[in-house]
């Protein structure tokens, strides 16, 4: 009889500890990963959010008349008066409406600010009224919801006064 030879086919614990740590480190790339493509979606629902609700707002001005829509208290109580549907998806939103003479801006534009659900008329001139273009900025600012980065869009639009 042969004696019995003790073959040495194993890992050793060298080998055991850097195949783990291989391991734990494709995990925290995949991770890493993963959490940078939730943050990309969740910033693109959230530009999505704010172009809807600043579209929303501009057609809201479409429909007004020309005196509305250069009445700052107008546009306070019935156009900027609530929040619209897309802003619930957006953390803190402030929007601005700024309505001026168009093309050369008057020294004092309507200016109004939405925020924490109550609409501040900032500045007023009812000279405006008597121009034939107006220009209405929109611009609306909002927290990110990871790290609250602030964030902003903003719309621009030109209106002219129809013949009576």
């Amino acid at each position: 009889m042969r004696p019995s030879r003790r073959l040495s086919s194993a890992f050793t614990l060298i080998e055991n500890i850097f195949s783990t740590a291989i391991i734990a480190l494709c995990f925290i790339a995949l991770y890493s990963l993963s959490s940078q493509a939730l943050y990309q979606v969740n910033a693109g629902r959230e530009a999505v959010a704010a172009k809807q609700s600043l579209s929303d707002r501009v057609e809201k001005i479409r429909g007004c008349t020309w005196n509305q829509v250069t009445s700052a208290t107008y546009l306070q109580d019935y156009v900027m008066n609530a929040a619209t549907a897309a802003e619930g998806r957006l953390g803190k939103p402030v929007e601005t409406l700024t309505v001026n003479t168009y093309p050369t801006p008057s020294a004092t534009a309507i200016k109004i600010v939405w925020s924490n659900g109550v609409a501040t008329t900032i500045s007023t001139n009812p000279a405006i009224a008597n121009g034939d273009i107006i220009r209405v900025d929109l611009s609306l600012t909002w927290a990110t919801a990871p790290g609250n980065r602030t964030r902003s869009q903003a719309r621009n639009t030109l209106i002219a006064r129809t013949a009576p």
